[in-house]
């Protein structure tokens, strides 16, 4: 039986793990033991094999070189598994009209979808750690999202304490920008060891997942990796609660409960690294296995 994974996000198999997008295609791939489509030479060495199930990631289209290839190769497969991990992207209407037959892996919990929090792949704890110079005040990274706005201006506009934003793209610096207060904005970061720099990082999530179950964000499991200390608006109590870690110690309401936490940042490290820690990772590949076998793959 053939079976192959797609990424419509062309990447290196050396930076393989760089971001979410590709990061979940590659995991799969090498757990699974089948070919992986992430570039033009890829693409064109597995054009004409017709997959029984095919993987897909998809990322914006107009950036991928080989994109006729793929929509040959979706329309030919007979299973195509679309791997999600936000709610937000929807798979392209001319991809999921050629296909056959369509299952998703997901994230999020809606639906038909078969269940799995690959944000846990973003787990990778540093052991090594050396004395850094922490820069003051409340740390978020992200993008400006419709359905955090609230959450946004709650915590960053006009706040007490300083704020650094760190984001991409010209819409998102722009947005942020125009905040209020005593806020930098800075380009994101390289890797989750620059994360350690910050003295405290503020998790909220899109209204959207109060209604629809969401897996914890990759910024959950990038931040503990780091130890560095996160404070949750009182929103996001139900996923977590949802997948038994307590957080009610770590819940703020106001910029008034986020500079108590402030003070206390280095203890909320601490007790959050060793409350929390498990093998996410591991987990998640154990999950990948079990989805596997359910669908008959291994």
């Amino acid at each position: 039986m053939e079976i192959g994974v797609v990424c419509t996000v062309p990447f290196k198999l050396e930076n393989g793990f760089s971001n979410t997008t590709t990061r979940i295609p590659f995991v799969v791939s090498n757990e699974l033991n089948i070919p992986l489509i992430h570039s033009n030479q890829t693409a064109h060495e597995f054009r004409n094999v017709v997959f029984e199930t095919l993987f897909v990631r998809t990322g914006p289209l107009v950036w991928c070189p080989y994109r006729d290839i793929v929509f040959d190769l979706v329309s030919h497969a007979k299973k195509v598994i679309f791997l999600q991990n936000d709610f937000a992207y929807r798979e392209p209407s001319c991809l999921t009209n050629l296909c056959k037959e369509i299952v998703y892996w997901s994230s999020v919990r809606e639906g038909a979808k078969r269940y799995i929090d690959w944000n846990r792949l973003s787990w990778n704890p540093i052991t090594s750690l050396t004395p850094v110079n922490k820069v003051n005040g409340l740390f978020y990274y992200g993008s400006y999202r419709k359905g955090r706005i609230q959450y946004i201006k709650k915590y960053l506009e006009n706040a007490p304490y300083p704020v650094v934003i760190s984001t991409f793209g010209k819409k998102n610096i722009s947005l942020f920008g125009s905040i209020a207060g005593n806020v930098r904005i800075m380009n994101p970061f390289d890797s989750i060891r620059q994360l350690r720099a910050f003295t405290l990082s503020l998790y909220i999530e899109d209204t959207y997942s109060h209604k629809t179950y969401c897996s914890p964000a990759n910024r959950f499991y990038e931040c503990l990796s780091a130890r560095l200390p996160m404070v949750f608006d009182k929103s996001c109590l139900a996923t977590f609660n949802a997948v038994g870690l307590d957080i009610s110690d770590y819940v703020v309401d106001s910029p008034k409960d986020v500079s108590l936490k402030l003070h206390t940042s280095e203890v909320i490290a601490h007790r959050q690294r060793a409350t929390w820690y498990r093998e996410y990772y591991k987990d998640c590949i154990s999950d990948l296995h079990e989805l596997a076998k359910k669908e008959g793959l291994e």
